[in-house]
């Protein structure tokens, strides 16, 4: 199951007149790459949500599919928040104690920077802050952590400011930019997740992506 914000969510949608996954998508390029060992049972991440409310929809969205994996990058639609990102914080450490609860892994991204104008103090700290709590949660064990930060930060920006090519807007990857958060997620998964042997039916491409 795929939770989160619209960075996750713009990974699904409709593509002339039907639904179908899309190369803006982080997960589905990390898939791609991975030789898309998994079946997605349901895509619940939703544009706009907070941390909060990612959780709030855990039992309705994600328990009813028990799923082995749950994928997500969570804490976008914080950073504007001026409690220093403890209540997203919280909500993520919630969202791993939820999939422990039901034997799924969590696979969580860290946070993604903004363009150079969006990068104030506020959202500076708060990134900082949600980031190093999720880190901590790969250094402990509790969650698969991949850093989709570090893939869409430019390296000359004083602000830690995200690269602008790899942005279709302030903050949602392009293409390129999905691809370069989903190569790091597959780095931090290969050979975590099974491999797929199923001999093709035909020599068609049937994934939509």
């Amino acid at each position: 199951v795929v939770i989160g914000d619209s960075i996750s969510a713009q990974g699904y949608g409709l593509v002339g007149t039907s639904y179908r996954f899309r190369n803006h998508g982080w997960w589905c390029h990390t898939l791609q790459i991975l030789g898309w060992p998994l079946v997605v049972k349901n895509m619940a991440a939703v544009s706009g949500r907070t941390a909060q409310q990612v959780l709030a929809g855990f039992d309705s969205e994600v328990k009813p599919h028990s799923p082995s994996w749950v994928f997500g990058i969570i804490g976008q639609n914080n950073l504007g928040d001026v409690d220093g990102g403890a209540a997203a914080i919280a909500a993520i450490n919630g969202i791993v104690a939820e999939c422990r609860g039901i034997g799924a892994t969590p696979v969580f991204g860290t946070v993604t920077p903004r363009t150079t104008v969006g990068m104030t103090a506020l959202v500076k700290g708060n990134l900082f802050n949600i980031n190093r709590a999720i880190r901590a949660l790969g250094r402990s064990g509790e969650a698969i952590v991949f850093d989709s930060c570090a893939a869409m930060t430019d390296a000359t920006s004083v602000d830690g400011a995200a690269k602008s090519t790899l942005l279709i807007d302030d903050l949602h990857p392009n293409a390129e930019g999905s691809s370069a958060i989903g190569r790091v997620a597959a780095l931090v998964l290969a050979g975590k997740l099974p491999v797929n042997d199923t001999a093709p039916t035909s020599n068609a491409d049937t994934r939509q992506i």
